[in-house]
Parts: structure tokens; C-alpha cells; sequence
């Protein structure tokens, strides 16, 4: 499901390994496996297509994205539960780096994965954020950002 979601979206187009400028890393993939909702009756296994492990080249460019505090989300929760009738609700974006509305400023070039059954001259041009790339939270954020700013009107 996540690699069908990936191809569905263009997050990367293949080309032959000979297309690869020289000189230029070409970096591992792999699948991370995770079970979501471990313990409940909800729980169900994930998988995520990660990259670019170890970029030298991500000292040169933003890698960093506003997320909420521990301490601001405890707070929240604290408040929560001390007003009448307040409901707290979280939400799950499926691929969510995927669906950043910018592209990558630089190539990145990984090694199709075994699952999608590619031979080994194939290399996939990553074009979205992807997992593990350094500024994939960036790019979600500024979309995130501006669907609430501009969509929802929320300042």
C-alpha cells in the first residue's frame, strides 16, 4: 500500500543508473515496519519507505520544522480535562511528507527497494519529500502552514 501510494502521488520517477550525473551519491532505501495502535483493537501493521540516511548535503539546507513542545502538548492536556464538555482530537495524514505542495530543491537519487522488483540498473529520482530526507518536515510544514493561512483563513 505505501509503495502504490508513493508511485500514485510521483513522489519519484525511475531512470536507468546510467542517467545518474557522475559524481553523484546515490543513496539506500529501505522499508521501516511499524505497528500502529500496538495493544489495541485497532492495531494494525505499517510499513514507510525511508532515505538518504547519513546526507552530507543536509548541513547546507533548513532541516527543521516547528513541531509542539512535550511541555505545551501536557499543558494542553492539563487544561483539557479542567474544561466542561472540551473534546481533544488528533489526526493521522496518510503520507503526509508526500503531500507537501513544494518539490525538493536537490537531487536525490536512491536505490529502488527489492519489494518493487526492479532490476539493479533502476535508481529512483526522489522529486517529493520523502522520509528521510533532511528537509522533508519543512516542505510539510509550509504546506501545512499555508492550507491553514490561506484555505482555512486561520491567521
Amino acid at each position: 500500500r505505501e509503495l502504490n501510494g508513493l508511485l500514485e502521488r510521483g513522489v519519484f520517477k525511475i531512470i536507468d543508473k546510467a542517467d545518474v550525473p557522475t559524481g553523484t551519491r546515490i543513496f539506500g532505501s529501505r522499508f521501516v515496519d511499524q505497528e500502529k495502535h500496538e495493544g489495541t483493537e485497532k492495531a494494525f501493521e505499517k510499513s514507510r519507505l525511508v532515505s538518504a540516511y547519513k546526507d552530507a548535503g543536509k548541513r547546507s539546507i533548513l532541516t527543521q520544522a516547528p513541531t509542539i513542545q512535550r511541555a505545551s502538548q501536557r499543558i494542553i492536556l492539563s487544561l483539557a480535562i479542567t474544561i466542561p464538555n472540551l473534546h481533544l482530537y488528533t489526526r493521522d495524514i496518510s503520507q503526509a511528507y508526500t503531500q507537501s505542495t513544494t518539490s525538493l530543491t536537490r537531487d536525490i537519487f536512491i536505490h529502488a527497494p527489492t519489494e518493487m522488483g526492479l532490476g539493479p540498473d533502476a535508481i529512483l529520482q526522489v522529486l517529493l519529500p520523502l522520509y528521510g530526507v533532511p528537509e522533508a518536515g519543512t516542505h510539510w510544514f509550509k504546506t501545512y502552514h499555508d492550507y491553514h493561512t490561506t484555505r482555512l483563513n486561520i491567521d
